[in-house]
């Protein structure tokens, strides 16, 4: 099973109080094709532990949300992902 994964990070905010909202906001988007709710706690587990000994980040502060993405509305290479699934071996 192949996952396509995109990973997005932001550290700042506008807002006035920037020192509370100071957080990584992580978002990973994955094709929609059968990953497990133990998967994506896996998934989430690795981020935050990676982010607190990276970044030194707390966290309580970090947010991380999975987008799963239809594979007809995922492009690559010029094609949509069913597509491509279905030529695939």
């Amino acid at each position: 099973m192949n996952h396509y994964v995109h990973y997005s990070r932001t550290d700042n905010c506008t807002n006035s109080f920037q020192d509370v909202f100071n957080l990584p906001y992580v978002n990973v988007k994955i094709t929609k094709d059968g990953v497990t709710v133990e998967q994506k706690a896996q998934v989430v587990k690795e981020i935050t532990e990676t982010l607190q000994r990276v970044l030194g980040k707390k966290p309580e502060h970090i947010h991380i949300v999975i987008d799963e993405v239809e594979m007809e509305n995922w492009g690559f290479a010029g094609k949509v992902m069913s597509k491509l699934r279905k030529r695939s071996p």
